[in-house]
């Protein structure tokens, strides 16, 4: 018997009897059919990725029943990545009369010998306590990643995930672009190149959920002071070009209007022909500014702006100054909605009809408590906030190799300048949206992520799975365009490359295991608030990474039973008390 099984019934009656019997059952519009729908093919190959998955036709026992099992085992066999077998019937149900699995139980035969015949399990009790599909696969969608196969994880994140895979998929800039950092700061340098360049992707949209959005994004590096964090500066200083070219326009243009006002003065130009003073655009923003003038500099900007910065500070002395806080700017930032606001003093209105603002910082964990001091903050569940785990070893001062980081990247510096003046030169929009099949994944992922978040975190972790979708949606699209822009192969509808899809559903793991971590924070949770007696003493027996088999073995070594130890780590896991990086290992988030 297979570790998971499911029964291809020839009918739905048949396939609500093995479902009695806690069998994993399904059946096809037709016993004449050999064609499996779409979603159910991702959804089967998906689960192949990630258990050995046996698909059983328990089809009727006649010439029909055995010629159409025949003909789905033929059509599929090499198709897909999981073996198909015909259930061969005993002789005894022929002999009553019989030819399915209703009569089976209807000719009085028994449902332990049905079991048997089906599974190899002598008796119905025996199935709960089996690694069937069902209760293998929930557990295998929790524990792994929905995007890459589960052999592009090793024991966490950092130094200790196999980050080769991910970056196989990247497009080209990307890989070259995170590729001078160490292993344990890529995920956080891949992180903040979505975001500065999402920033720069102007005439890119998104269809999602009937709506056009855009591939803008706020992410917050958390990490002790001196962890390296502050190598994300450099997601910012690649766009730099952007924002020299946008001001030395920009003081171009207002000098002209200026010189012309005068020729308008000495009565040499029409005054009708003036127009209208140039607005002065920028690129990036400072998070050190008022609401009046970030507003200001929005309608400049057409709503465009990345607010970067290396230390959170800034941001939240401009959040709680005088000048009016912005949090509420930065919520419809996020979402791409309109801004207005009026100045009594020149009785001024400023209206900007989309804002598109993405956001990079790093800070500390006080920092970014003091920025978002709770999950009800509409902040909170807008961000990408990812926990960098510091090396706690000292770092050699030599530089053996004399690298430069400004030399690196100066060839990128004119690069994203030269993808946003082509961007820029478009007179209208591009459209980017995931395909049919994609979709089908991309909800299978997030109805079990709504479901498990929102059992473990509640209506926090509710609104942090739903802006989480939308996250991976505006990631895959910022990943597509990028290439697109490598290969000049933009078009005016385009759908996001399978790879990069593929990548975005990997990072929404990485997005929502630090989310339940940074909300643990947030609420100052300890593991002695949440256990005591020999649950706690067995998390406190737990080393700080370990496997599963790891674990048992410890349970048994301590007189606590097996089963309980399973259902005890995953209770740890869902509090937040572990993560679970990678099948079957485990490491301590305190």
């Amino acid at each position: 018997m297979k570790n998971n099984e499911i029964y291809l019934c020839a009918g739905e009656k048949d396939a609500l009897v093995l479902k009695s019997l806690e069998l994993t059952a399904i059946c096809l519009n037709s016993e004449t059919t050999t064609y499996f729908p779409e979603s159910m093919s991702i959804h089967m190959m998906d689960i192949a990725d990630r258990c050995d998955l046996e698909l059983v036709i328990v089809y009727d026992d006649d010439k029909t029943g055995r010629k159409q099992a025949k003909a789905i085992k033929e059509k599929h066999d090499e198709k897909y990545n999981y073996s198909i077998r015909i259930h061969e019937w005993p002789k005894e149900l022929k002999e009553s009369g019989g030819k399915d699995v209703t009569d089976w139980i209807e000719k009085g035969l028994g449902k332990e010998e049905l079991v048997k015949s089906l599974t190899g399990l002598s008796s119905v009790s025996d199935i709960s306590s089996s690694k069937l599909f069902e209760a293998k696969v929930d557990k295998e969608i929790d524990k792994d990643s929905h995007g890459l196969n589960v052999k592009t994880r090793k024991e966490g994140f950092g130094d200790r995930l196999d980050f080769q895979m991910i970056e196989e998929k990247l497009p080209t800039t990307f890989k070259q672009c995170i590729d001078p950092f160490n292993l344990e700061y890529k995920i956080m340098m891949l992180l903040a190149f979505l975001t500065s360049f999402g920033a720069t992707l102007k005439n890119i949209t998104i269809k999602y959920r009937g709506n056009k959005i855009y591939p803008n994004l706020y992410t917050f590096i958390i990490a002790p002071a001196a962890s390296g964090k502050s190598m994300v500066k450099w997601a910012g200083e690649v766009v730099s070009n952007i924002d020299s070219y946008l001001q030395k326009r920009s003081k171009n243009a207002i000098k002209q209007y200026n010189e012309e006002k005068q020729l308008v003065a000495k009565g040499e130009m029409k005054f009708s022909d003036l127009g209208d003073k140039p607005q002065y655009e920028t690129f990036s923003i400072p998070a050190n500014i008022t609401s009046a003038m970030l507003m200001f500099q929005l309608r400049n900007n057409d709503g465009y702006g990345l607010l970067t910065e290396t230390e959170i500070d800034g941001l939240i002395e401009s959040l709680e100054g005088t000048g009016r806080g912005f949090n509420d700017i930065l919520r419809k930032g996020f979402e791409n909605e309109s801004l207005s606001s009026m100045r009594k003093t020149d009785e001024e209105r400023i209206f900007i009809d989309k804002s598109v603002i993405s956001v990079l910082m790093t800070g500390t964990t006080g920092q970014f408590q003091k920025l978002i001091p709770d999950a009800e903050n509409g902040l909170f569940s807008r961000v990408i906030t990812y926990n960098l785990d510091p090396k706690q070893e000292w770092i050699s001062a030599i530089d053996i190799d004399e690298f430069s980081y400004d030399e690196y990247f100066e060839d990128f510096k004119i690069l994203m300048l030269e993808f946003y003046q082509t961007l820029e030169s478009y007179p209208e929009a591009l459209s980017f949206e995931l395909t049919s099949q994609q979709y089908v994944k991309f909800d299978n992922y997030f109805n079990d992520k709504f479901q498990n978040i929102r059992s473990i975190a509640g209506q926090d972790g509710r609104a942090s799975v739903i802006r989480t979708a939308t996250i991976v949606v505006k990631i895959a699209t910022i990943l597509s365009a990028v290439r697109r822009l490598e290969d000049d192969s933009l078009m005016n509808q385009n759908a996001c490359e399978d790879d990069d899809f593929e990548v975005a559903l990997s990072l929404a793991d990485i997005v929502l295991d630090n989310m339940l971590q940074t909300l643990r924070n947030l609420k100052n949770q300890n593991i002695e608030d949440c256990y005591r007696g020999k649950k706690l003493d067995y998390f406190y027996c737990l080393p700080n990474e370990f496997t599963y088999s790891e674990s048992q073995k410890i349970a048994e070594d301590i007189g606590v039973k097996v089963k309980t130890a399973e259902k005890w780590i995953y209770q740890f896991r869902d509090k937040g008390f572990l993560l679970n990086p990678s099948k079957g290992h485990f490491k301590k988030s305190i």
